[in-house]
């Protein structure tokens, strides 16, 4: 049943918005050629997470909760399904942000090599703010719907997401922040793997709080 809920789900996005998937290597070219491609990965999770709300949109604007009224689902299969949907949209953005990598790197200034345990390492990072960003989203998305979740669990979060990683940049360009970064990138680059699996395991932790979250919000909430 949630197989068919996702493919629910699926259908019932408009043909624009399905459309705009073919859109997304430009998108994802484009950023990383003007800014760096070692942040392609994260765009691609970030737009992965924009997309997973096309459900609730649909829902909403469709009106589909009164079917799910009608049909003989429990309202954990209907999360459940939000969740894998959301899954299935990361498992299709990050091979897509791998294979722009090289291209970008081909055509920017910036020539860096990361490597296979590079490529691992940024994957992780990047699933794990996939999983925060979960833990906002999806919760305030079941609670208010996609009109008002959205601002909320996914407009704040990025704004605040992007004014923390300019006060990065900006501390890692004064010499104490460069050495201390510095030192950070040295001891993860000697413990890339094992950072990595941690990251998972880390990643895989808050994915089910948000999942859970999900949950108790969503059996208290009136359809």
């Amino acid at each position: 049943m949630i197989w068919k809920m996702i493919a629910l789900d699926w259908r019932a996005k408009g043909l624009a918005a399905k459309m705009t998937i073919f859109f997304v290597p430009l998108i994802l070219f484009f950023m990383g050629f003007t800014i760096s491609q070692m942040y392609v990965l994260l765009f691609s999770a970030w737009i992965a997470m924009a997309y997973s709300t096309y459900p609730f949109h649909s829902e909403e604007n469709g009106a589909l909760n009164n079917l799910f009224l009608t049909l003989p689902v429990t309202r954990r299969q209907i999360v459940s399904a939000r969740y894998v949907y959301s899954l299935i949209i990361l498992a299709v953005h990050i091979p897509m942000g791998l294979a722009i990598m090289p291209v970008v790197r081909h055509f920017s200034r910036s020539r860096w090599y990361f490597g296979v345990e590079g490529h691992i390492g940024i994957i992780a990072v990047c699933v794990l703010v996939f999983a925060i960003f979960h833990v906002f989203m999806f919760p305030l998305l079941f609670r208010l719907g996609f009109q008002k979740g959205k601002m909320f669990g996914l407009y704040i979060p990025t704004t605040v997401f992007i004014v923390a990683f300019f006060a990065m940049e900006i501390f890692s360009s004064m010499s104490d922040g460069r050495n201390l970064f510095f030192e950070i990138a040295v001891m993860a680059s000697d413990n890339l793997l094992l950072l990595s699996g941690v990251l998972g395991v880390l990643s895989a932790a808050v994915m089910l709080l948000s999942y859970w979250l999900s949950l108790r919000v969503f059996t208290r909430r009136d359809l």
